[in-house]
């Protein structure tokens, strides 16, 4: 019998929950790749990392690309993720290793 999508997604969860909950160095590990991967596409100015809509809605962004050049954007962007990862492996370190 085929099962639906609701109970497929259900399964799903209770395997991603099982996953994390039992090593939640597996979770960090995870956030850091990603975060570790965006990095290295700001590095290798891959177009998704400072993705720029010109009709866009957003005040900030529009304003932001206006009056900056995509490369400060760049390390602006980069800048952030750094402290991003600093401070996940901080809060890692002092709820699970210390």
């Amino acid at each position: 019998m085929k099962e639906s999508f609701l109970e497929f997604t259900d399964k799903l969860k209770i395997y991603w929950s099982l996953f994390f909950d039992g090593h939640p160095l597996r979770l960090y590990l995870l956030a850091m790749s990603l975060l570790i991967f965006y990095l290295f596409g700001l590095y290798f100015d891959w177009k998704w990392t400072a993705w720029y809509n010109p009709n866009s809605d957003s005040f900030w962004r529009i304003f932001l690309h206006e009056n900056y050049d995509r490369k400060s954007i760049r390390i602006v962007y980069a800048i952030s993720v750094i402290i991003l990862m600093l401070s996940l492996s901080a809060a890692f370190y002092l709820k699970y290793i210390k």
